[in-house]
């Protein structure tokens, strides 16, 4: 029962964490749509009462919904309640459904998402004027290959212009060992920083001190729960990241880093230059079609 309780627990404290913005979704009215989906299909809806939806994805309209009790993942869904996601992809669930989305209508979705992600929730690193960029950086405290990036572009810092969200982690299962429990609280330290142009961020891989902001309510369980939902969500987009660093492009394309660059690298790869050719990344204020705007 204590780990049930431990459980809920982090969910409040990622849900709090998220508070800070306004929502554009109902984690109850999703819930509640979904199932009144499902049992347009007759499928047994039982489940509903031992069910919760959760907004802690990062992703505005976008919840994981899992068991009340053991925290289990059940799926991803939206608002209206017509979608159902896991790491594999979408399915629309209703009247026609369950029916797999056309490739136009992943892409949508796909776009969708990208321009829905809780931008102010992740760490905002900018070099230069910010370059007008939005690479969400995938990245772990006791990386290597991290420090190595971290350290790359603060040489190229005179010349880059972009900005990077960062999202913060560990490559050690928080319950694994006290290496776990340091390095998730670490992050969950930098998380909570929100100081401007990412200075705490960029001074850990200096001084590999991270500042405990004691009004954010963020632990080490909660930033591991959150990590893993947005991976979730991404994956559910296709957008796979399989290690760390990793930079996530604004028309959701994943690249690596090289374990070297320099200035020039940098300016052309992560600054104006590197901007997606495509009309890909939608305005954050376009009208959506499959989270929460009513689809005619």
């Amino acid at each position: 029962m204590s780990s049930i309780k431990s459980l809920a627990m982090h969910c409040l404290v990622a849900l709090a964490f998220l508070a800070a913005t306004d929502a554009l979704a109902d984690a109850n009215s999703a819930k509640a749509a979904y199932f009144q989906n499902r049992e347009k299909l007759s499928y047994e809806v039982q489940s509903a009462a031992s069910s919760v939806a959760r907004e802690d994805t990062l992703v505005r309209g976008v919840y994981r919904l899992e068991d009340r009790a053991s925290g289990r993942f059940i799926a991803l869904i939206t608002e209206r309640g017509d979608l159902k996601g896991d790491s594999t992809g979408w399915t629309i669930v209703g009247p026609d459904g369950p029916v797999d989305l056309t490739d136009a209508q992943a892409r949508q979705l796909r776009q969708e998402v990208m321009s829905r992600v809780r931008w102010d929730q992740l760490i905002r690193v900018t070099y230069g004027d910010g370059g007008a960029r939005r690479l969400i950086l995938v990245s772990a405290v006791n990386c290597p290959y991290c420090r190595k990036m971290e350290a790359n572009l603060a040489k190229s810092a005179t010349t880059l212009r972009t900005t990077f969200y960062v999202l913060p982690s560990s490559l050690t299962p928080l319950n694994a060992s006290d290496e776990g429990q340091r390095t998730w609280s670490q992050a969950a330290d930098l998380w909570c920083a929100h100081d401007d142009g990412g200075a705490s961020w960029k001074a850990f891989w200096v001084t590999h001190q991270a500042p405990r902001n004691q009004a954010c309510p963020l632990d080490a369980a909660s930033a591991q729960q959150l990590f893993r939902n947005f991976g979730i969500v991404m994956a559910s987009i296709g957008v796979k990241v399989r290690g760390t660093p990793a930079l996530i492009r604004e028309d959701g394309e994943v690249f690596g880093v090289p374990p070297d660059f320099d200035a020039d690298y940098a300016s052309k790869t992560y600054g104006p230059a590197g901007m997606p050719a495509t009309d890909a990344a939608p305005a954050a204020t376009e009208d959506a079609v499959w989270l929460t705007a009513p689809r005619h």
